[in-house]
């Protein structure tokens, strides 16, 4: 499934992105400060292409296992120390990654539908089929 090699290139780019900065982020800067290259370095990394990729159970749980990960190091806690997600996300305030992908999802499609001069994406959105009832045989071989 090409899709998701895709999807595990993306994540290792994010992850290597977010280990060169490593400094930055274990650091003692603050949290608006690692929030603002977090949003400017990692979050393309991960979010590129995700217009177009489905957001199936398993990729949407991979992506917010991912973030909450990366929200933990930023905070220096583990899993260990037992902080809610909601604790982590008021810590932090970063916007949820899922929400993240449904606006560029949505704002890709405004761009698509907007295009009007005879491309296959508006062909075939606004596709209507044929008058008569196909035949009953096998259709031809193009």
């Amino acid at each position: 499934m090409p899709s998701s090699h895709e999807v595990n290139r993306r994540y290792k780019m994010a992850w290597s992105s977010f280990e060169r900065l490593h400094f930055i982020f274990k650091s003692k800067l603050p949290m608006c400060l690692k929030l603002k290259v977090y949003n400017q370095c990692v979050l393309p990394m991960m979010m590129h292409g995700c217009e177009t990729r489905t957001l199936n159970t398993q990729t949407t749980q991979r992506l917010r296992v991912t973030q909450r990960a990366m929200e933990r190091y930023m905070l220096g806690i583990t899993s260990r120390d037992r902080k809610t997600n909601e604790w982590i996300r008021t810590q932090t305030k970063v916007e949820d990654v899922i929400k993240t992908a449904k606006k560029m999802k949505w704002r890709w499609a405004g761009h698509i539908a907007r295009r009007t001069y005879g491309r296959w994406t508006s062909n075939v959105l606004y596709w209507i089929p044929r008058e008569k009832k196909r035949p009953r045989r096998c259709p031809n071989v193009r």
